[in-house]
């Protein structure tokens, strides 16, 4: 090494050796590459804009250090501009571009999937105590709402376009949606 820039006037503290940072946007690469990886495109519109992200039992909320230019940017413009926002919410909505099939795949492919062999309290152990993921009857139930919360929101849009006066159907759709949720929460052994 020939030379190193530590910093400004703080005697015996170097700052290029000794200084602590956050990672920050180092981890943008990453979250690209990810999202490249899962079906997104450099053009894909991302939200741009102030949201709490709740993480299990922890929330966050990002302060980037720069007042956004626009509520919706491409992965090329928050890359190019260091977004903050909208790489947060792309970090939260990764895995919204795969089908279920390829959404499988993922979960597979990073041991999240239930073995046939294995029993539900053993696979609820394993996802628990190996990748520090929660499952308990609060956590069931809000992913089968949020599932179902989506599922209705695009039947009751399809729904408007076709018959722009039938609640009737919206509301039986949406029965249907939560009755079908219910029981996907009961195959696994799950009291709703």
């Amino acid at each position: 090494m020939r030379a190193m820039v530590g910093g400004f006037f703080d005697r015996f503290f170097n700052r290029a050796t000794d200084a602590k940072r956050q990672l920050g946007s180092i981890f943008k690469p990453l979250i690209y590459t990810a999202a490249l990886q899962l079906n997104w495109n450099t053009m894909d519109p991302l939200i741009n804009e102030h949201d709490l992200f709740r993480y299990q039992s922890t929330f966050y909320l990002p302060r980037p250090d720069h007042t956004p230019e626009s509520n919706r940017v491409s992965m090329t413009w928050a890359g190019a501009k260091s977004e903050n926002l909208a790489t947060v919410w792309l970090l939260y909505h990764l895995t919204d571009q795969l089908s279920a099939g390829e959404f499988n795949e993922v979960i597979e492919s990073l041991d999240l999937a239930r073995r046939d062999d294995e029993t539900y309290e053993q696979y609820v152990a394993k996802i628990r105590d190996k990748h520090g993921i929660m499952v308990d009857k609060e956590s069931l139930l809000e992913a089968a709402f949020e599932e179902a919360k989506k599922e209705i929101e695009s039947d009751s849009f399809s729904a408007a376009r076709k018959r722009p006066s039938s609640s009737f159907g919206a509301f039986t759709t949406t029965w249907t949606r939560a009755n079908s949720t219910s029981r996907r929460l009961r195959s696994t052994g799950y009291t709703v």
